[in-house]
């Protein structure tokens, strides 16, 4: 070994990176580069308001309504596709389950009441309308007496009906149908055999004819004629459709009230059952937010699903006898106009009540944890 002392670390200069050298400013005697232009009072140089022209100029417009729009429908976007993600429940919730199985079965027969009493509705209503429509506007003439007085009796008042307000048409009927009508009467030998009086259909119009002046009349033109308002059984046969129709839309209105509160009463034992697992979550942190779309979310789809189901159903029992059937099912109950948008809200209808039940379920959690 040598006795030489040991020569003291050398000290290294700090190193300075480029951008501390760029951040520092120049000397007062550099040189200034050329194209940079002098600088004004305010110490800003004409090369760099040259550039910030130039860069004014190119610049884009600020976003208007169609970039407006694009993020709008960008954010919708990204919540269905977060929604369409999440909607299986958390690992911590559950999947299966009697409760589970019962809140499926339950959101499925709220829609199929739903839809079902609006088929009621829709029946009700064409059976309403038809009989309006059939027997509301019509009426009959008739003459009685012997051939030769029922002929002129017929005649004279079929011209009298001509000029009558409230008369629409006038339709004499053939022998053939006049003999169908008695056929049932008197059976089809009797009836074949008998010489049917003269009848003719009358369709009116509006409020149709004062029934007291036009019998007046007939009484001084054609004693031996008939006309026949059929007031007698069109009255409680029309009050029948009437009702038909408040029957039908009164079951639409309590199948919605049922089916509305049996699915809400099934997703919050649903939600209930999971009252541990929202706790341990909420301790965990787990936002508000998060436990809604878990469960009340769930429910909700859930809900809308099996009320489309039930809707499919009800749409094709409702359609099949005009399909089996065609023009001589009796009653079309096919769904028309604005029918299908009150069928389409079913599905919505018990996803709304679904979410309603849960989410109370929910807040009831935390109020109790």
């Amino acid at each position: 070994m040598s006795d030489a002392p040991a020569r003291p670390p050398r000290a290294r200069k700090p190193r300075r990176s480029r951008k501390a050298a760029a951040a520092q400013p120049a000397p007062d005697n550099a040189p200034v580069p050329p194209g940079a232009g002098a600088v004004d009072g305010s110490g800003y140089g004409e090369g760099a308001a040259a550039q910030d022209a130039a860069a004014a100029e190119t610049a884009t417009a600020p976003p208007s309504g169609p970039s407006a729009f694009a993020r709008l429908r960008a954010r919708l976007g990204a919540a269905l596709r977060l929604a369409w993600r999440e909607r299986r429940a958390p690992p911590l919730a559950r999947r299966a389950g009697a409760v589970a199985s019962a809140a499926w079965l339950s959101a499925w027969l709220a829609g199929l009441a739903l839809a079902l009493a609006l088929g009621a509705g829709l029946a009700g209503e064409r059976l309403a309308r038809a009989w309006t429509a059939e027997f509301g506007a019509a009426a009959t003439l008739t003459a009685v007496g012997s051939p030769q007085r029922r002929a002129r009796d017929f005649d004279a008042a079929l011209r009298a009906l001509e000029t009558t307000p409230g008369i629409a048409e006038a339709r004499v009927m053939p022998v053939e149908e006049r003999r169908a009508l008695l056929t049932p009467w008197l059976g089809e030998a009797a009836a074949a055999a008998a010489e049917p009086p003269p009848m003719a259909e009358v369709t009116l119009e509006g409020e149709g004819p004062d029934l007291a002046m036009l019998a007046l009349r007939l009484a001084e033109e054609a004693p031996g004629a008939v006309f026949d308002s059929h007031a007698g059984w069109r009255g409680p046969l029309l009050e029948a459709a009437m009702r038909a129709r408040l029957i039908g839309w009164g079951a639409v209105g309590l199948a919605a009230a049922a089916g509305f509160l049996a699915a809400a009463a099934t997703a919050a034992a649903w939600t209930a059952s999971a009252r541990g697992s929202q706790a341990l979550l909420r301790r965990l942190g787990a936002p508000p937010a998060r436990l809604r779309l878990a469960w009340p979310g769930r429910a909700a789809w859930r809900g809308f699903w099996a009320g489309t189901l039930g809707c499919l159903l009800v749409v094709a029992a409702l359609a099949g006898p005009e399909l089996a059937w065609g023009p001589d099912a009796r009653l079309s109950l096919t769904p028309e106009g604005w029918h299908w948008a009150a069928l389409a809200a079913a599905p919505f209808w018990t996803a709304l009540a679904a979410w309603t039940g849960a989410a109370l379920a929910l807040r009831r959690g935390e109020d109790i944890s």
